[in-house]
């Protein structure tokens, strides 16, 4: 009867690992894929804002020349002729397809092509102009329109000069934007790579066929449905079934302001997690087999040890160190360790305690600023319930070593009851990795000028607050007549104040306070946990106070004054978003701007009336 238990479990139990061995390398292989999926969308981007750059890089010089002319006074005539020589210059220095430059430059239309406006033009109107003085100083794209003469689709690149009015302007074809969006498509081979404007406009499609559909204005449709995600509910990678049909889809922003999309067949991408899957099941079945076989003789008992070994030693190749932890009597296996400082600290205890023995190694080789968190997740005696409805279970964490790791957990063998009775915990370094994912998150979530959260990431934290948090008080703030900074000493000096009075914000509010730049001199803060006037304006003098002592070099001891509006959300009796947080702070805030000085206005909920109150000098 022994023998027959025996000849039954040594094949289950090497079932078991094998699927959980497959499972594991499979999970990582989609990983893989992912990560090569979102590289691949990474190149793109290169490609497009390469051929971008030339063209910003052209109106930098440009406007950089026109700005020096103006400062020294020059005729009109002079700048036209610089204008009209550069226009003619740029067949031969770029790589674009350019139309020329041409401007509006201390109140006169310039063109360096010679044309000639209808009657009628107003430039101080037109898109270029306005997008240019509102971007205050930046290089601004205007959405492509289709030129009536040409038929070229065309796109205008255009920035604002010193003096706050003069705009230089550059019109190109993007025509060839559709021929490097059909080159990539052809490498790419099992995908469609499209290009989207911010409103859902097909700018460049693998298809020439889908230029200048709006995707969002589409009421159906695989593109229609990816349009929504991208825009409105802001996924960037993600799958998506349509029907019969899967797709992954990848995106990233490129230097106008669009989105380029790759959008590939799953079955295409996973085609090498399925072959896998396969081989797993073929692996499984030979093995199986194979045990079978050498059961039949006892003195082959040991080579179907021996091959389990072999398959938990060829995955331990891609963690630095790999236990196994027997659950019910609490001891632990190494089956593979690397780093040299955990393999002396374990030497000889492998017969004490998993559990104490675990927290001994955490405490010792984990950093201080995760070691509480992997304290938690390493506990065994909590891992039964943390795993009832999953087989493996990680968390990144950083090392003494100041590396950072990833530990995982992986279910190898349950009672009949799901209680684990052996379990595997591997460590892997993700150093590089971890450094590069959060490079890549802060320069998107960041405002480039101030170093504080920008637009985008500023809204979703404060949206999941309101969500989740427990309410609090929201800031919108504007700085006084913040155009004569711009007019009386500079663009750069205005810049100046901006940085300053982010640095306020991020010394003076609290570290659970979220501060944002909403664009221009616009900037916005949630203060969780802040529920009524007497707390908010103790916070709020001294946001003043540190504003109040900003002193920069060249203002000529000109103060800053600041209009605030500010609103409370009380999660517990009301759930208000974002957009109606904003609506009323503004309200406020527009109240603030009617007086001189810096004044703060609150919103009074329910009560249709402004408390006002004229903050302290």
């Amino acid at each position: 009867m022994r023998h027959v238990v025996l000849f039954l479990l040594w094949p289950v139990l090497f079932l078991l690992l094998l699927y959980m061995n497959f499972r594991t390398v499979s999970r990582l292989a989609i990983q893989n894929v992912e990560y090569s999926g979102d590289a691949q969308v990474m190149e793109f981007v290169l490609d497009f804002d390469n051929y971008l750059a030339d063209g910003v890089a052209m109106l930098d010089s440009v406007a950089y020349n026109v700005d020096k002319l103006i400062r020294v006074h020059a005729e009109d005539r002079i700048i036209l002729d610089f204008l009209e020589r550069e226009s003619s210059s740029l067949d031969e220095n770029i790589a674009l397809y350019t139309k020329g430059v041409y401007g509006y430059v201390r109140g006169t239309y310039m063109d360096g092509i010679g044309w000639v406006p209808e009657e009628g033009y107003v430039p101080t109107e037109r898109p270029w102009y306005v997008d240019a003085v509102e971007a205050g100083g930046e290089t601004t794209y205007v959405a492509p329109y289709i030129d009536s003469y040409s038929g070229d689709r065309i796109m205008t690149i255009s920035k604002v000069l010193s003096d706050g009015e003069s705009v230089i302007a550059m019109d190109f074809k993007i025509n060839e934007m559709q021929t490097i969006t059909e080159q990539i498509s052809a490498r790419q081979k099992s995908g469609v790579v499209v290009i989207l404007d911010e409103d859902g406009t097909v700018v460049a499609h693998s298809d020439p066929v889908e230029l200048d559909k709006n995707y969002l204005e589409q009421e159906c449709g695989v593109w229609s449905i990816i349009a929504k995600k991208l825009l409105i509910n802001k996924e960037s990678t993600f799958r998506l079934t349509y029907y019969n049909d899967q797709f992954m889809v990848f995106t990233r922003v490129i230097g106008g302001g669009w989105y380029v999309l790759s959008v590939c067949d799953a079955n295409v991408m996973l085609a090498g997690v399925y072959k896998l899957v396969v081989f797993g099941v073929i692996t499984c079945v030979i093995g199986l087999i194979f045990i079978v076989g050498a059961m039949i003789s006892i003195t082959k008992r040991g080579m179907v040890a021996e091959d389990i070994n072999e398959n938990l030693q060829s995955i331990s190749g891609v963690y630095v160190s790999m236990h196994k932890i027997d659950m019910i009597g609490d001891t632990y296996e190494e089956i593979n360790c690397m780093v040299g400082d955990l393999s002396a600290l374990l030497r000889g205890k492998q017969k004490e305690s998993a559990s104490a023995t675990m927290k001994m190694a955490i405490e010792t080789l984990t950093d201080e600023l995760s070691r509480e968190d992997m304290l938690e997740f390493t506990d065994l005696s909590t891992l039964n319930d943390r795993m009832l409805n999953t087989d493996t279970m990680t968390r990144e964490f950083l090392g003494s070593r100041k590396r950072w790791c990833r530990g995982r957990f992986i279910v190898v063998e349950r009672e009949a009851q799901g209680r684990i009775k052996r379990v595997l915990w591997m460590v892997e370094v993700i150093d590089e990795e971890k450094r590069a994912r959060d490079q890549l998150q802060y320069l998107s979530e960041t405002d480039r000028m101030t170093g504080i959260n920008n637009r985008g990431s500023g809204e979703n934290k404060i949206r999941h607050q309101l969500l989740e948090g427990p309410g609090g008080m929201f800031l919108l703030m504007d700085v006084d007549n913040f155009k004569t900074f711009n007019d009386n000493y500079g663009h750069h000096m205005g810049d100046e104040v901006l940085i300053a009075i982010a640095d306020c914000m991020t010394r003076v509010l609290r570290d659970q306070d979220i501060v944002m730049r909403l664009g221009g001199d616009e900037f916005a803060a949630f203060l969780p946990q802040v529920f009524d006037e007497s707390s908010g304006h103790a916070l709020i003098d001294r946001l003043l106070n540190a504003i109040r002592m900003i002193r920069i070099e060249g203002l000529d001891e000109q103060s800053v004054n600041v209009s605030i509006g500010a609103t409370f959300c009380r999660t517990a009796e009301e759930r208000l978003t974002f957009d109606q947080l904003y609506k009323q702070a503004d309200s406020c805030t527009y109240e603030s701007k009617k007086h001189k000085g810096s004044w703060v206005t609150f919103y009074k909920v329910g009560e249709g009336i402004l408390s006002k109150k004229q903050m302290d000098e």
